[in-house]
């Protein structure tokens, strides 16, 4: 899903994934908590109705994707929910940059186990998300982050193919850990519970995926190896 930032500054902060993509503009950013200051990638239209986190299978799944990814890397998610715009609210936990992308890129791909399959988008279709980004442009879709982040990298004037090559790297790494078996258990029983109210605690999605995963394995395994 379409995502922005909160603005971070003390340890403590919170940051938001909501829908604001320019990429998209025929879908509508909303705002869950009116009090928090909102930045980056598109404008917020309106408040938040309960119509909007009528529990949706695909996106129950790709917030599930999300969350579960960021607490095997030691993340702490606040609130995730399933409308027809989810999001995912984290506590501030830095981290090292290929997590980060492999996080954000889970979604996408655990969204499609609600219907059984695993799409990974052709070059062609990524190039207009490498227009966007290299204008400036773009929101804060989980494409565009990825591709942002990706552009940062490898500097603005780099080649597509290097790009690309950088974006089929992460889809490697995301796919070898969202084809574990326990990982896929943990994100389908998260996404059954996201299903049933529309929204979970930080707390209740972690105890959920708890039972199938070790909380900062990966994390963990990243300070071991480096």
């Amino acid at each position: 899903m379409c995502k922005n930032d909160k603005k971070q500054g003390d340890a403590g902060s919170e940051f938001v994934m909501k829908s604001c993509c320019q990429s998209f503009p025929d879908r509508i950013g909303f705002v869950d908590r009116p009090d928090v200051p909102m930045q980056g990638g598109g404008a917020v239209v309106r408040d938040a109705v309960e119509t909007d986190f009528v529990p949706d299978p695909v996106t129950a799944y790709h917030e599930a994707g999300h969350a579960v990814v960021g607490v095997l890397f030691g993340m702490t998610p606040v609130e995730i929910v399933a409308g027809s715009a989810g999001f995912v609210r984290w506590r501030d936990n830095p981290m090292p940059l290929e997590a980060g992308l492999v996080m954000t890129m889970a979604g996408d791909f655990a969204g499609g186990l609600a219907v059984r399959v695993e799409y990974r988008p052709f070059d062609s279709e990524l190039a207009p998300w490498l227009e966007l980004i290299r204008k400036p442009a773009g929101g804060y879709c989980d494409r565009c982050r990825i591709i942002r982040q990706l552009v940062v990298d490898a500097g603005i004037d780099a080649q597509d193919a290097i790009i690309l090559s950088a974006y089929r790297a992460t889809e490697v790494r995301t796919l070898e850990i969202l084809r574990r078996n326990e990982v896929r258990a943990a994100i389908r029983t998260v996404a059954i519970a996201l299903m049933k109210t529309g929204r979970l605690t930080g707390e209740e999605a972690t105890a959920i995926a708890a039972r199938y995963i070790r909380p900062g394995e990966l994390k963990e395994h990243r300070n071991e190896n480096s």
